[in-house]
């Protein structure tokens, strides 16, 4: 289930409150997902599935589902959560969050929660110019941070992968003399800063 606000693409209102049977779900937004504060997104079967509160805390009665957020930007306020967490017998679902631009592509989790069997944070700025002459000064960033006492995993959590990659591909050369500058630049960062990763195996940042 998910409650509260999602907003995508043009920062439209995605919806306030949607159902469905902790199946796999996929958000893609061409611009920003943001995750408004006290958000709840969920695959988690339990009893009472019309409580946000229960996603949160209940035991699962059943498997839980997979959840992936797509997008160029995405933000996740305080208090917001998203999980795909499973106990009580039950498999937990995987969590990835890819984010992906020509330019510039971020995660921004300020005090969320993200719990699964395995999560997943995905950041990729990928810049390929056609000719040397073409952006010479452009730059791409791909930045993941994570502050403000967000969670990511807990016991149940399998594995946790954070990863940002930026890239300037090698621009095509033409015949001749060529005569240029090329001060491009490529940064991928990720910022931790008062915060909790837990996994029973393999933490990979």
């Amino acid at each position: 289930d998910l409650w509260g606000e999602v907003t995508s693409g043009d920062e439209l209102p995605y919806l306030s409150k949607h159902s469905w049977n902790a199946g796999s779900l996929t958000l893609q937004a061409t611009d920003t997902i943001r995750l408004s504060s006290n958000v709840t997104v969920s695959s988690r079967q339990v009893t009472n599935q019309s409580s946000a509160t229960a996603h949160r805390n209940d035991a699962s009665t059943g498997d839980s589902g997979n959840i992936t957020l797509q997008s160029k930007h995405i933000i996740m306020e305080n208090n917001s959560m998203i999980t795909a967490h499973g106990d009580n017998g039950n498999d937990g679902g995987s969590v990835l969050l890819d984010a992906g631009s020509t330019t510039d592509a971020s995660i921004d989790i300020d005090g969320g929660q993200i719990l699964g069997k395995s999560i997943t944070l995905d950041v990729d700025a990928l810049r390929n110019p056609s000719s040397n002459y073409a952006s010479f000064s452009s730059s791409t960033n791909a930045t993941i941070t994570l502050d403000n006492n967000s969670v990511i995993g807990n016991a149940q959590t399998d594995n946790v992968t954070i990863s940002a990659t930026a890239l300037q591909g090698t621009p095509g050369i033409s015949s001749g003399v060529v005569i240029n500058t090329d001060i491009r630049n490529a940064v991928a960062t990720v910022n931790l800063n008062g915060v909790s990763i837990t996994a029973a195996n393999d933490v990979a940042v």
